[in-house]
């Protein structure tokens, strides 16, 4: 497993960290949608390990709500705990605006 910095991640923007994790979480949506059994437990420790990281630097009480229910659903997706349901598309499309704020300097 990488371990990311915290203090260079820190450093990120919350759109560059959240453009981040759903770089990976498209990962872990792909490998779902594949079949990819072993990539997908991976991608998604990797995913979740990122998300710890802007759990662990968040500042805002109602950043930190989403980000702990948002590690709730991804959890659940990457490992079919069946507790949400949720599409691969619908994650995809809930990261799609930090991909856009991140690449315009937020």
């Amino acid at each position: 497993m990488i371990m990311v910095d915290i203090e260079k991640w820190k450093q990120f923007s919350f759109a560059e960290q959240m453009a981040n994790i759903g770089s990976e979480v498209s990962r872990v949506v792909v490998c779902k949608e594949r079949g990819d059994q072993a990539n997908l437990e991976k991608s998604t420790e990797r995913a979740l390990e990122i998300l710890d990281m802007a759990i662990i630097s968040s500042q805002s009480k109602n950043r930190l709500k989403e980000l702990l229910r948002l590690r709730d659903i991804l959890a659940d997706y990457g490992f079919d705990l069946f507790n949400f349901v949720i599409s691969g598309q619908e994650l995809n499309n809930y990261f799609l605006p930090f991909a856009f704020l991140a690449r315009s300097g937020y």
